[in-house]
């Protein structure tokens, strides 16, 4: 959550140099900074005491393990530069490549100011200035989430619209010197606006309507699992899962508490999530057999003979710790299956 992120911060700084050095408030500036800090952290504070017994500031220590931390984010995987960028390219199309280019338009604008009649307006520096701080931490660190983006995704928007308010009001000025221009300039912005919006439509529902057919499998499995399980003649049993555990959406589809989520070894070497302990203080025992290294924690495992249902993705392929379940029929019956594409044998 956002307000849980001690990186937020950053997407305040514009505003609090505009209070602190243009606006001349620093009064006013701290009075509402510790209000809203105490506004967000004490309840936080409290709701955190209710489950763990103990004082924890969730934002200190997510700060403490990203920055000081001896293992640190990149223990969990790194990213070449240009994640965000396909990411980006991938989730907002075009108006994520307007937002990128925003900047650059907007300086292109005040150059040209001294020449035509553009009045000063540099509200564009409250929009560009936390996009491009929050780009200038997120794109350069070798750990990268789409997830991390989520903040700045208003931003993106906000972004892409100015870029094409700004062009256009280039070219307006523009036209207002060259009078052949004018038709021209009148057509762009009653066009420019509807077909910017229209591609930007069009690309995200193409994008919604391929996720969810090659990639929705897990859905729908865990759906109709939910229907087995609950008219099953087996009362109790556990449901396994060895290198599907990322795709696991959420205990609701588990439809009782005698169904117990496990995990069997995979080529995973991570550490997997641990069970909370059972009874009314669970959220109190701080567990065994955690590491903040990632490294593999061997009771995570159970023996795949204690498992009753396996959750298990075939592509074809079979390694020592994830054998091909599917193909192992004296063993194993398929009863729920959809399809999924396997990403690196497409050619799309």
């Amino acid at each position: 959550p956002l307000f849980r992120s001690p990186f937020s911060v950053a997407l305040g700084i514009p505003l609090a140099v505009d209070f602190l050095f243009i606006q001349r408030k620093g009064l006013l500036f701290l009075k509402r900074t510790v209000l809203v800090g105490l506004t967000i952290l004490v309840p936080m504070v409290l709701i955190d005491y209710v489950y763990y017994r103990k004082i924890v500031v969730a934002s200190l220590g997510i700060f403490l393990y990203n920055v000081f931390g001896q293992g640190g984010p990149d223990l969990y995987g790194t990213e070449p530069w240009s994640f965000y960028f396909l990411n980006g390219f991938l989730n907002f199309n075009i108006v994520f490549l307007l937002s990128l280019a925003c900047p650059l338009v907007w300086i292109l604008w005040l150059l040209l100011r001294r020449f035509l009649t553009f009045e000063n307006d540099y509200k564009a520096l409250y929009c560009l200035t936390p996009m491009l701080l929050w780009i200038g931490i997120f794109f350069t660190r070798p750990h990268k989430e789409e997830r991390f983006l989520f903040p700045i995704y208003p931003l993106f928007c906000l972004a892409a619209a100015l870029c094409v308010n700004y062009t256009l009001d280039i070219l307006s000025n523009v036209a207002l010197k060259i009078q052949k221009m004018q038709s021209l300039s009148n057509a762009a912005e009653s066009l420019v606006p509807v077909v910017t919006f229209t591609v930007f439509v069009v690309l995200s529902l193409s994008r919604i309507f391929a996720i969810y057919c090659g990639y929705s499998a897990p859905m729908h499995v865990y759906g109709q699992l939910y229907s087995h399980l609950s008219n099953s003649n087996d009362v109790s049993g556990n449901v396994c899962i060895g290198k599907e555990w990322y795709r696991f959406p959420s205990h609701f589809f588990i439809p009782s508490e005698r169904w117990k989520l496990q995990f069997i070894e995979s080529e995973f070497r991570g550490q997997l999530p641990k069970h909370y302990a059972s009874g009314s203080n669970a959220t109190w025992i701080i567990p065994s057999g955690m590491n903040d290294m990632n490294k593999e924690e061997k009771d995570r495992y159970v023996a795949l003979d204690t498992c009753k249902y396996v959750i298990d993705f075939n592509d074809g392929e079979s390694k020592p710790r994830e054998p091909n379940y599917s193909q192992q029929r004296a063993q194993w019956k398929t009863i729920i299956s959809a399809p999924f594409l396997v990403a690196h044998k497409s050619n799309s």
